[in-house]
């Protein structure tokens, strides 16, 4: 009777968590913030040699500043007859961790049991995480691997348990956050900038311990989020402090955020703090495309390059000096596009087409209006 008992409860407890998984509203103390709800949702697979999936456990992480982040506003793992997959926090074992919301950096260790030699798989629902500089990183300590995790969408991580042991280890994966705008500038950077030039920007950076480092890694994002290397400089050991510049050209106008990675002699990395500017690339006329031309019925287009998103002021200058303003034209990404209708006192003649963008920047091109 008591193993009766403990099975079904077992099985109450599996779909309280599949329900706790797929329901969008899950918290054991409610908030009373109007902001979005963030959560982590973990659910557990075993892959099938069809293709197919079946869920087999699965855990939340709520953040919400009215938690503590000591055990105690939280539910308890409890044990099921197949694979466990919970979160522990000070010792304890939990299949729902509520928790502050991130400010600089945390991290979620996993705890698994009762696994099989298989594949499986794990779905991450990250929900509004998406902070400005937020970073997320799956970790897995057997393969030695870092997956970057989407911040508001769902990942997916496929792992194998196989003979080895420390495949099924029960600590073998955690997740970490960390936003490294909100971290101190590390001790070995003194300084480090970017400006905004004509077509490219500049970077510059002062490091205290060039004698020690072999290499600095510039990274570039147009997110804040998800950063790529775009070029590698060696580290100048002749010197007791180290000044470098480098440049970019970013394709696109707008936002852009750099830091410089710094690697040691004995391959240690740290980061400089990340910087924002913003780009204004210069207009290239030959970027700018008008048709028909010459232009019948005094309506011409005009494609806009790749890119060229924003407000867009015209006017038509003609071959005596008249100026006449055409009302402004605004490009969204997908209609680069524009109809111009020319003013219906515009006489046959060649014009000239002064196109101004937000930042005063313009191209002129000549039109031969029939």
């Amino acid at each position: 009777m008591k193993n009766l008992f403990t099975l079904k409860q077992n099985q109450l407890l599996l779909l309280s968590i599949v329900w706790l998984l797929s329901n969008n509203t899950a918290a054991i103390a409610q908030s009373t913030s109007t902001a979005p709800p963030e959560t982590m949702k973990v659910s557990l697979f075993q892959t099938q040699t069809n293709g197919t999936f079946t869920l087999a456990d699965g855990n939340l992480t709520v953040y919400d500043d009215i938690f503590l982040n000591e055990v105690g506003d939280d539910a308890l793992k409890m044990n099921n007859f197949g694979e466990n997959l919970g979160i522990v926090r000070d010792g304890v074992n939990l299949s729902v961790e509520q928790r502050k919301k991130i400010n600089i950096y945390d991290t979620t260790f996993f705890v698994m049991w009762n696994m099989q030699q298989r594949n499986y798989r794990l779905r991450i629902i990250n929900n509004n995480l998406n902070h400005l500089g937020l970073i997320g990183n799956f970790i897995d300590t057997y393969l030695n691997t870092r997956t970057p995790l989407l911040l508001n969408d769902t990942n997916y991580i496929d792992f194998t348990i196989n003979g080895i042991p420390a495949s099924s280890a029960s600590n073998r994966f955690r997740v970490e956050y960390r936003n490294p705008l909100l971290e101190p500038l590390s001790s070995s950077f003194i300084a480090f900038s970017a400006e905004s030039k004509t077509n490219f920007i500049s970077l510059k950076w002062t490091v205290s311990s060039p004698r020690d480092t072999k290499e600095f890694v510039v990274e570039h994002a147009a997110d804040a989020i998800h950063f790529s290397a775009i070029e590698t400089l060696k580290a100048d050991r002749a010197e007791a402090t180290g000044k470098y510049a480098t440049t970019d050209a970013p394709s696109k106008n707008g936002d852009q955020f750099y830091r410089i990675k710094m690697i040691s002699l004995s391959g240690l990395a740290e980061y400089s703090s990340i910087v924002k500017v913003n780009m204004k690339k210069a207009l290239n006329a030959g970027d700018f495309i008008i048709y028909p031309n010459p232009v019948e019925q005094k309506t011409v287009n005009i494609l806009f390059p790749s890119g060229s998103s924003g407000k867009y002021n015209i006017i038509l200058i003609s071959n005596t000096g008249a100026v006449q303003k055409i009302p402004s034209v605004e490009v969204i990404q997908g209609q680069r596009l524009q109809k111009l209708v020319l003013p219906a006192n515009t006489n046959s003649g060649i014009y000239q087409l002064k196109i101004i963008d937000s930042n005063n920047q313009f191209i002129v091109k000549s039109i031969n209006v029939l």
